[in-house]
Parts: structure tokens; C-alpha cells; sequence
């Protein structure tokens, strides 16, 4: 699915031709945002780091989680995306590693990520993030209300994107599971590079772009014998849509 994006984005390239100036041979030339924009808002919002974490704190003894994250992201369609070309990628599939720790008994941090170097000149796919969870409110009943900030950073061939992503979680403990709730907003920035070669000469084509949406989520968390189970969706203001589990061991 990344090489399908990929080749999107030099589909998009080849048809702007009228905004950006391939005459300057060895010159950086800058891609106007509308080219850049769907693909930031694609990467940035649908690669964003999910903890699949609720608000409960993991605790200190030991309080560490492990697993493996599945995820699925709606590519939306978006105004900038003039040859209609993203249509052809429904979905993102997303797959990192994570790890959760638990720092004290009211905050908690994770770390999640995800690396490919690439194949025959196509790469690396690189998706680096983490959260830090901090517990506001924790009664014996009722629900646990947590503040949580998630940074994402993605280096995927010629995309590079920063994702920032506060949030508030709420969740009610019981004795086999912990259901979840919560939302936040995304804000993600970022950059396209692309190298090419025109008569032997080097041409750096450039862009920046952003994207921003609002984001609401529900998932459960199921916890048992050493094992982990979560499974999570989320509705984004911007159509970036995702569902989601993740799978591993809890201590």
C-alpha cells in the first residue's frame, strides 16, 4: 500500500507540471501545498502513534505491557489531491511494536515503532513514536479521567512528518476488562523530497504542507493470565477514520 502511495504522489507530480518549474535543472524547486497536503494529511494523521492504552495507570510492579499494533487508516479524499489518485488507496495499513511502563502510580510512558530499510532503491519506512500518560482523577468507583501526549515522527521514502496529539481518556475498570473513551486533536506538519535526474544533472523537488483534525475514540482493553488484548476505533473530523488492536503481553 505504501508503493501504491508513492507512485500517487509522482502521478500528482508529473500532472503539476503548470506549478512547478522542471527547466531548472540542479535548482531546488518547491512543490505548491496543494500537492503536498493530501499526502501529509494521509501520513501524518493515519500513522499517528495509539497507545491503545486506557486511562488506567499501569502501576510500577511491574506495570509494563508489550505488543504488536494492527491498524487500519481511511484515506479521505481531500481537495488537494488534483488527480484523484488517493482514491485509489483506500486504506493505510499501519503495524509497530509497542512497550508501556508504568513510572509511578499516576503516570505511565510508551514508546512505539516501526522500521524497514527499504528495497531496491524504495525506502526506508521509519514511524517512530511515544506518549506520556498522566492520571488526573482515580476513585475506587466510577471513571478514571487521564491526560495524555502523543508525538509521532515518520520518515516513509520521500515523507517526513511530525505529529503531535493531545488528549483526555476516560475508562472503567472492572475486573476482566477496561473500556475505554476519549478525544483529542491531531496537528501534523511536513515535508516531501523528491531527488530526480534530468540530463544528468540533479533536480530537488520540494514541498511542506500540514494537517489538523479533531479526533474521538472508544476501544476495551482485555487483561488475563499474562495477556493483553485491545481493539480500538476512531472517528476523525477529517475523515481520517482508523480501527485497530493490539496484541501482547501485560505484567
Amino acid at each position: 500500500m505504501f508503493f501504491i502511495l508513492f507512485g500517487s504522489l509522482l502521478f500528482i507530480c508529473s500532472s503539476s507540471r503548470a506549478e512547478v518549474d522542471l527547466s531548472a535543472a540542479g535548482v531546488s524547486t518547491e512543490l505548491p501545498s496543494s500537492v503536498v497536503t493530501p499526502f501529509i494529511k494521509t501520513i501524518g494523521l493515519g500513522a499517528d502513534h495509539r497507545p491503545y492504552e486506557p486511562a488506567t495507570p499501569l502501576g510500577i510492579i511491574p506495570g509494563v505491557n508489550f505488543g504488536i499494533e494492527a491498524t487500519i487508516a481511511k484515506v479521505a479524499p481531500t481537495e488537494g489531491d488534483t488527480g484523484g489518485v488517493l482514491g485509489a488507496l483506500p486504506i493505510l495499513p499501519v503495524a509497530r511494536l509497542h512497550v508501556h511502563k508504568g513510572i509511578t502510580g499516576f503516570l505511565d510512558v510508551g514508546l512505539s515503532a516501526i522500521y524497514y530499510k527499504g528495497y531496491k532503491g524504495v525506502g526506508p519506512i521509519r514511524v517512530y513514536g511515544g506518549d506520556v500518560k498522566l492520571a488526573l482523577y482515580q476513585p475506587e468507583e466510577g471513571l478514571t479521567a487521564a491526560a495524555r501526549l502523543c508525538y509521532t515522527s515518520s520518515k516513509i521514502w520521500i515523507i517526513s512528518t511530525q505529529t503531535i496529539t493531545p488528549q483526555f481518556v476516560f475508562s472503567r475498570q472492572m475486573s476482566f476488562a477496561d473500556p475505554y473513551f476519549g478525544f483529542g486533536y491531531q496537528y501534523a506538519t511536513g515535508k516531501v523530497d523528491l531527488p530526480l535526474s534530468v540530463l544528468g544533472q540533479s533536480l530537488s523537488i520540494t514541498g511542506k504542507g500540514k494537517a489538523q483534525g479533531a479526533i474521538a475514540f472508544t476501544g476495551v482493553q482485555f487483561k488475563g493470565l499474562g495477556l493483553m488484548f485491545t481493539i480500538e476505533g476512531t472517528y476523525s473530523t477529517v475523515g481520517v477514520h482508523t480501527l485497530g488492536t493490539k496484541f501482547g503481553l501485560a505484567f
